[in-house]
């Protein structure tokens, strides 16, 4: 996946150059890419001479449905990209036989929800990357997660009538999934490798003439068009910035001081103002006006203190769901390329 950002970025430069892999390059265009984003694009895919693909739903009536219902039942646009984007690489791996798909998420997100009654589904996904490598295990899980996101899609689109384009756009055939020999597996290629972003983003200056953010600070996201009003309604609705759970994951893995991450946190509540030029491309995506916009803010922090109540009464009640991972996981050594990625697991976590 290539969004123009730099851990994708990264990661496609690390895949093609020191890993030569055939790599094929895809960028979900969610119609939230800056030009920043493009022209980071087509330079990566110019340099590094990989085959790319925009994917795109074909519909924007059922786009804006999904953004419409993200802000009115969370009042944060994110799923709305994450989901629709993971289907469809998922769907497009399974038609050309893609063993692996390679992701950039790094370790602060993959495990700011590490907790126990976690809701997470991604966890699994990542669990997998620590076990031995096991084709009909690995294909179940696709499954597993196919089906996850089914229901998501199917809650944020209720609309019926959109029943076959959902289906025709973003789901697999079950029937090639089981035919196929190996069903797509998810690497996290940062959690076998040292995830530095300011180091990362010299390598591409240097190697590749990427062109860096206008900030280069930690945890930034210029590839994104909305990225600033998803931050600010993010803060409106959860009372706290967005990065917070990735700041805490950073200072438990040892990548940086709770000073630093005070300042970080700091810097980012001054950043996350009121930024209407982004309210407004994400009003006319989600097809509302700007005031049924700040609206569903209002009425999403009420869901969500009800959503804390019902969890909290879950948690009370339930016995709380199991760890998938070990809580006690190291920091991420380097380790040579030529290592394959199965031997390189041991060195990434105890257990």
């Amino acid at each position: 996946g290539l969004s123009g950002g730099k851990d994708s970025s990264y990661v496609a430069y690390r895949l093609c150059k020191e890993y030569g892999l055939n790599a094929l390059l895809v960028t979900f265009d969610n119609g939230f890419l800056t030009e920043y984003a493009r022209q980071n694009i087509e330079l990566m895919v110019q340099r590094l001479g990989a085959d790319h693909l925009y994917l795109k739903p074909p519909d924007p009536v059922f786009h804006r449905k999904v953004y419409r219902s993200c802000m009115k039942w969370i009042g944060v646009p994110c799923p709305g990209c994450t989901f629709p984007g993971m289907l469809m690489c998922i769907k497009k791996a399974i038609e050309l036989e893609i063993p692996l798909l390679v992701h950039g998420r790094s370790r602060a997100q993959m495990f700011k929800e590490l907790t126990e009654g976690t809701n997470d589904p991604f966890l699994k996904v990542v669990y997998s990357n620590f076990r031995p490598d096991d084709a009909e295990r690995n294909k179940r899980l696709v499954r597993d997660v196919v089906r996850r996101m089914q229901r998501l899609l199917r809650f944020f689109v209720s609309d019926r009538k959109l029943r076959p384009a959902l289906q025709q756009t973003f789901y697999p055939d079950p029937a090639r999934l089981a035919r196929c020999e190996h069903a797509p597996e998810f690497i996290g290629l940062f959690l076998y490798e040292h995830y530095d972003e300011l180091k990362m983003m010299k390598v591409l200056e240097r190697e590749l003439g990427w062109h860096p953010p206008d900030e280069p600070a930690i945890l930034t996201h210029q590839d994104c068009r909305i990225h600033e009003a998803a931050a600010y309604f993010y803060t409106q609705v959860c009372g706290q910035p967005m990065i917070v759970q990735e700041l805490s994951t950073m200072i438990r893995e040892g990548e940086i001081s709770r000073g630093q991450a005070l300042e970080r946190q700091a810097q980012e509540q001054t950043n996350t103002s009121y930024n209407r030029p982004a309210a407004l491309a994400l009003a006319e995506m989600a097809d509302l006006t700007e005031e049924q916009l700040l609206r569903t803010v209002r009425t999403g922090r009420l869901k969500m203190e009800v959503v804390k109540l019902l969890l909290k009464l879950r948690n009370m009640v339930l016995p709380r769901s199991k760890l998938p991972i070990p809580l006690t996981l190291q920091p991420s050594r380097r380790v040579s390329p030529g290592t394959p990625p199965r031997e390189r697991a041991s060195s990434s976590a105890t257990g």
